[in-house]
């Protein structure tokens, strides 16, 4: 983009710059230090998932205490997210993008070194309260930097990451099962050498230029957005261009013009996460009980899978702008509940046929509503109440995450396997 691009233009050309800019080295960096930290979402909830196969035998916990295990990440998530937001708006993005991630290594030490089945749960939810922080902090923060064109992909690229740390998490963990009975440790503790790297890294990151506006450092934002667009800025633009938005009420997002997006938006999130959290959490689990043998075997097949879902966010990404948000939203759910009720109203599977569907459903769910779901919060919403639409979606998807892990177990437990599959089909169609 030449300079001349934003000669005598003001406001109008520092608000076109920024929709139309090309992708740069600049963005991609933010986009990836952003996904760095969706990778240890990824990882976390994860590895947990091989975790419980030595942490069950060692705290015996109830099918309940075994659901709240799984489930007290995400309760922190939904605590961090509105915790971290306020103080993100108060302090800085920047700022609360490095310290949400050293609560995340903290506590991630302690749960490793956990002695029973309440700390477990207790450090659980703590750790969880930085990775909702970060969850939330990278969307708003590669949706501020990304031009208008690239703010779908950009998006879906950062979701990736978590795909890309759920395959990590089972490689790892597979890689730690023949030190036995102390290997969950490992696996947990594991998670901090990333995050600290992260930690390092994000120093780089300049502060939302949005932010420092609104914070009257009006001079600051116009040398990073210089430095993002390649184009003279003026300070005096940039305030202007960039006006603080009214606080809206959340009542605003059931307005006339908005009411259908939000119930499409929350509806999706929470179909999705309460599918999705369930199975992902307990997949070892699940699949030695649709018959495979063995620790070993479960977290091998965990290792396929996690690797088809990286492959189904990866082909979305690709095919997003050819075939539409709408067409892959809808495919991959009808084709991921299809295959799951396959599995469940032929229980008990052969081990061909559940290592070969059950792959496919989760590559499907991923290339579906697993990668368009941040996409679609970002391109729906209106700008005076997007923050508000991610916000209030990303605490429905929590609900739907924690009630799916939570009553997991008990499903498996009380109506069996095939019944809990066909379940959880249902509620994914």
């Amino acid at each position: 983009m030449s300079n001349s691009s934003n000669e005598g233009g003001g406001i109008d050309s520092i608000i076109k710059a920024l929709d139309t800019a090309r992708m740069s080295r600049f963005q991609a960096i933010i986009t990836l230090l952003s996904a760095l930290g969706v990778f240890l979402d990824g990882y976390d909830i994860s590895i947990i998932s091989v975790a419980l196969l030595y942490i069950k035998p060692e705290f015996h916990p109830t099918s309940y205490e075994l659901g709240l295990i799984g489930a007290a990440t995400s309760i922190g998530m939904l605590i961090g997210a509105l915790l971290f937001g306020y103080l993100a708006d108060r302090f800085g993005r920047r700022l609360m993008f490095i310290w949400d991630l050293i609560f995340f290594v903290i506590f991630t030490a302690l749960t490793a070194m956990a002695q029973n089945t309440i700390q477990l749960i207790i450090f659980r939810a703590l750790l969880g309260i930085g990775l909702g922080a970060d969850y939330a902090l990278s969307t708003t923060i590669v949706a501020e930097f990304s031009p208008k064109s690239w703010r779908g992909k950009l998006m879906a690229a950062n979701v990736f990451g978590w795909w890309v740390g759920a395959l990590a998490a089972y490689l790892i963990g597979l890689a730690l099962l023949p030190l036995g009975p102390i290997s969950w440790r490992y696996m947990l503790a594991i998670g901090i050498i990333p995050a600290i790297a992260v930690i390092i890294s994000r120093n780089w990151l300049p502060e939302s230029p949005r932010w420092l506006v609104v914070h009257g450092q009006a001079e600051k934002a116009a040398k990073i957005l210089e430095k993002a667009l390649g184009v003279p800025v003026k300070p005096s633009d940039v305030e202007a261009a960039y006006k603080p938005l009214p606080r809206v009420p959340i009542s605003e997002l059931f307005s006339r013009d908005i009411v259908r997006y939000t119930a499409f938006v929350w509806g999706f999130w929470f179909a999705f996460d309460f599918v999705f959290y369930g199975i992902s959490i307990f997949t070892p689990t699940l699949l030695i009980a649709l018959g495979l043998k063995g620790m070993t075997a479960a977290v091998q097949a965990s290792v396929f899978v996690a690797a088809m879902e990286m492959a189904g966010s990866a082909v979305s990404i690709v095919l997003m702008d050819r075939l539409g948000r709408k067409p892959i939203t809808a495919i991959g759910f009808l084709v991921a509940s299809a295959l799951l009720l396959a599995l469940g109203l032929m229980y008990p599977p052969s081990t061909l046929m559940l290592l070969t569907l059950f792959p496919l459903y989760a590559f499907f769910l991923t290339f579906g509503p697993g990668t368009t779901d941040f996409v679609y919060s970002a391109e729906l919403f209106p700008t005076r109440v997007r923050a508000t639409g991610q916000a209030s979606s990303t605490a429905i998807s929590r609900v739907g995450a924690v009630i799916s892990i939570f009553f997991f177990p008990t499903l498996l437990a009380t109506w069996g396997t095939s019944l809990s599959l066909i379940f959880f089909a249902i509620v994914g169609s």
